[in-house]
């Protein structure tokens, strides 16, 4: 680190400075609601501050095996941003050497924690950088331009930090990644709409692409286990909905805020579904339960949307909620047979889509005119869950499990955006299994390619062994 000329008070002006630094840390605390960090205690620019680094250090030899290095690391960082916070706040040079040693010790920490390969110390680091993003960015609003630069170094090490130490996770315990990354989505989430309220669309929208930056790294986590599906499963349907609550504060903010803020939703959905599709093939009547609840937050955001008169946002809502359908509609076919308790996963999903009809119903009565597309296409999607017939001949149906609490798993059809066979997309009338592909073929035995299109709706030949059947509606 560079040598620096730093401004060294008298004892009284320390004294005064101490002073006015708490009362600047808690005002600070209570207005931005930032992180609880430790006191600041002794500062750069005191005569004892030595003394300070030194026992540290000393303390630093006593800390065993590497899970409690890195937390000594990590509350050291956290005394250095503490300290940066309320010199900043008083205008005391020793500020930007606070800034520089918080960097230098989380980035420390990191590296410990990487190379050790220890899932508590990788915990660690990306729990603790949740917290310091919000001191960052407030601190970066109070100081002078020229202290900016500095500030906005340490913030940007530590995402990095944070991402860096997320991947490193999922590898040595993915059920931790799952925990680590949602509390980090929701910590960006909610940075997001504090920034949104205070006026400072530039710091929100960074929140919302820092959130992308998470959401990334936890999608690919190492998948296929019902437990971890239904993790992460259950806390996207949360974060979806606490993503409507920022979005609804960014109406006069800049157009870059709301897209970002689109975006992130529309990825989290996606990986939503993803993580839907991977829980059906295991525990179909637990997909199905959270489906219901997401799909009927996307209705309910459109009914808000609708009585606000916001046209925009209902037809956003409503194609949110169509992806959902199309889940809907997949699982109800291929698990059709499938029973849980009394019921079968088709009737599961059947009384899930009857709510949604009601809610689409209220939807209408204040529907802006500019949904009315995206609105019907929701209300043939919820009917057609309701009417649609079993897709899997009578000898290839899953049969109950016969012992209690077992689980059935079943093969979903390819997620949207893969070719696929759907019929009444083109004038065929037979569908076939050819070499393993759904095919659709015309009177005349030829395959119409033109309907293997990304439109998933009612689909035959979903299941090996059904070789050919009359595609319904389609003459003879």
């Amino acid at each position: 680190m560079k040598e620096k000329q730093l401004k060294t008070p008298s004892r009284v002006n320390k004294i005064i400075t101490s002073i006015l630094a708490g009362l600047m840390l808690f005002a600070g605390a209570a207005s931005a609601q930032t992180a609880d960090l430790p006191s600041p205690g002794v500062t750069p620019g005191s005569p004892f501050f030595f003394f300070d680094r030194f026992f540290e250090g000393l303390g630093g030899i006593f800390a065993f095996g590497q899970a409690a290095k890195v937390r000594r690391a990590v509350a050291i960082a956290e005394e250095r941003l503490s300290e940066a916070r309320a010199l900043y706040a008083i205008g005391d040079e020793g500020a930007e050497e606070a800034i520089e040693l918080y960097e230098e010790k989380l980035a420390e920490a990191a590296e410990r924690a990487q190379n050790a390969k220890n899932a508590d110390a990788l915990a660690r680091v990306t729990e603790a950088t949740s917290k310091h993003f919000a001191v960052l960015e407030d601190v970066i609003e109070r100081v002078p331009e020229q202290a900016k630069a500095a500030v906005q170094r340490a913030l940007e090490s530590s995402k990095q930090g944070q991402v860096s130490a997320l991947q490193a996770l999922k590898g040595e315990d993915p059920s931790r990644a799952l925990d680590a990354g949602l509390a980090a989505m929701k910590a960006h989430t909610q940075r997001a709409k504090a920034n949104a309220e205070r006026g400072r669309p530039d710091n929100a929208e960074q929140a919302a692409d820092d959130f992308q930056r998470v959401l990334a790294a936890v999608s690919d986590a190492p998948r296929g286990r019902g437990a971890l599906e239904i993790k992460i499963s259950e806390g996207l349907t949360e974060i979806v909905d606490r993503l409507d609550e920022a979005t609804d504060l960014t109406e006069d903010m800049p157009a870059s805020l709301r897209e970002a803020l689109a975006q992130a939703r529309e990825a989290t959905i996606d990986a939503h579904l993803t993580s839907l599709r991977e829980l059906a093939r295991e525990d179909p009547a637990k997909a199905v339960e959270i489906f219901a609840d997401a799909a009927e937050g996307r209705l309910n955001a459109a009914k808000k949307d609708a009585e606000e008169r916001n046209g925009e946002a209902t037809e956003k809502s409503l194609e949110e909620y169509n992806k959902y359908a199309e889940f809907g509609q997949q699982i109800s076919s291929m698990a059709e047979g499938i029973r849980t308790g009394d019921v079968t996963v088709e009737d599961l999903v059947k009384k899930a889509t009857s709510l949604h009809l009601r809610v689409l119903e209220d939807v209408r009565q204040k529907l802006p005119s500019n949904a009315r597309q995206e609105f019907q296409r929701a209300l043939d999607s919820a009917r057609k869950v309701q009417e649609l017939r079993p897709a899997i001949p009578p000898q290839s149906r899953q049969q109950a499990p016969t012992q209690p609490g077992a689980r059935q798993q079943i093969s979903l059809p390819p997620k949207t955006g893969e070719p696929v066979a759907q019929t009444g997309c083109c004038m065929s009338n037979v569908c076939s299994v050819a070499n393993g592909a759904q095919q659709c073929r015309n009177s005349g035995g030829i395959v119409d390619d033109s309907c293997t299109i990304n439109n998933i709706g009612s689909r035959c030949g979903r299941a090996a062994g059904a070789v050919e059947r009359p595609t319904p509606g389609v003459p003879q």
